[in-house]
């Protein structure tokens, strides 16, 4: 099974001064990143593949920490 999804809250982009590749998750996105692993399907993940984008690194980090 693959799961393809979207980063976590980030933030308006145009507000972001700096590069865009480097945008943080806000508080909420942080939230939303921490509650995300336990939405998915217990499907037996092993594997986490992310683009190097600091906002869905840290989307992704609690699930993949889990692992």
């Amino acid at each position: 099974m693959i799961a393809l999804i979207r980063h976590a809250d980030a933030g308006d982009r145009n507000a972001w001064r700096h590069d865009d590749r480097e945008r943080p998750l806000t508080a909420e996105g942080r939230r939303q990143a921490e509650e995300f692993p336990a939405s998915l399907p217990a499907a037996g993940w092993s594997r986490v593949l992310t683009s190097p984008y600091q906002r869905c690194r840290e989307t992704v980090a609690p699930l993949a920490q889990g692992l």
